[in-house]
């Protein structure tokens, strides 16, 4: 599954509805918020509309509280961003450059083109005739002077803010499709959308590979080989998975609340495989022979490491 671009037909014409016509969305599903727990938790809403791809997949409309939240956030960011420009715009106008309609409609343009509204902002030009008294005749001015009316042409803005067209976008904010080949029969929206929030856990799995592993570009010329190199990294990253489960489990079952694995002792909640084993970094075994006798040096574990191997379930004896 995946979500579908805005470039996409079928997401061009449900905003398109949605901006005619409101529809009823209903709560499926509701996630707290882990980072802050004082902001309010993430509402996940669906709409009994329904379509498929031009391929034949399953449509699913979700709408985000925390998305639409920030979509109103960046589009006012914006709106503010274009009014300052439009405000500065017109304290240069009737100078230099911009002392014809035409050019003046062409720096609004541009305005509105790079901060992206002007589906949101109407302006126009209006054009105003100043009358000046200038006197003829130089010198000290008297009463008795004569003197001409002079007209002059300026310019100035006015902006409009297009209420009825933000009333309509705000029902688009929040709202994006995903994308599947789970059938109704298969999966409900709410398992669906539980499916696609879990793919990041995923996804940050196999970046391992570049980080973890630093796996690197390898000239193999016969496809067994490749296969035999990639079924060797995907042991790793299953190692890699079982010993950060091991250890995660054994926390919970031991009331163990955090460990201090991150740099300069700092505690996490969740150890990662990277962070257990370079616990063991300065862990080295040193012997030597003398005649027909091995003297090895017996190792010094600490505290962090012992708790480790016991909550891997390694006998601590393997050690000595």
């Amino acid at each position: 599954m995946t979500v579908l671009t805005r470039t996409r037909k079928e997401d061009k014409c449900f905003r398109e509805q949605l901006r005619k016509k409101p529809v009823r969305w209903r709560k499926i599903l509701e996630i707290p918020n882990k980072r802050r727990q004082s902001d309010p938790p993430d509402l996940y809403f669906s709409c009994a509309y329904s379509g498929t791809t031009s391929e034949g997949f399953r449509i699913i409309w979700i709408r985000s509280a925390a998305k639409a939240r920030q979509d109103e956030s960046v589009r006012q960011k914006r709106l503010d961003k274009a009014g300052i420009e439009l405000a500065l715009l017109s304290k240069r106008l009737n100078r230099r450059q911009l002392r014809s309609a035409v050019k003046i409609r062409k720096a609004v343009r541009e305005i509105l083109k790079a901060t992206e509204t002007a589906s949101f902002i109407e302006v126009k030009v209006k054009r105003h005739s100043l009358e000046e008294i200038k006197r003829i005749k130089r010198g000290r001015p008297a009463a008795t002077d004569p003197v001409r009316l002079v007209r002059r042409i300026v310019w100035g803005l006015q902006v409009q803010l297009r209420e009825e067209v933000l009333r309509e976008e705000r029902r688009t904010d929040g709202v994006f499709p995903l994308g599947t080949n789970l059938g109704k029969a298969a999966k409900a929206r709410k398992e669906v959308l539980l499916i696609y929030k879990y793919q990041p856990y995923v996804e940050k799995r196999f970046s391992q590979f570049k980080t973890d592993m630093e796996v690197a570009p390898v000239y193999i010329k016969k496809a067994r080989r490749c296969a035999g190199l990639v079924h060797a990294y995907y042991v790793a990253l299953a190692v890699a998975s079982l010993i950060e489960r091991s250890v995660r489990q054994g926390m919970h079952h031991k009331g163990i609340k955090e460990l201090p694995l991150l740099p300069e002792g700092r505690m996490t909640p969740t150890p990662t495989c990277a962070r257990i084993l370079e616990a063991f970094n300065g862990v080295s075994w040193h012997e030597f022979r003398r005649h027909d006798e091995v003297i090895c040096f017996p190792l010094k574990l600490s505290t962090t490491q012992k708790l480790l191997l016991e909550l891997l379930e390694v006998p601590v004896e393997a050690y000595s």
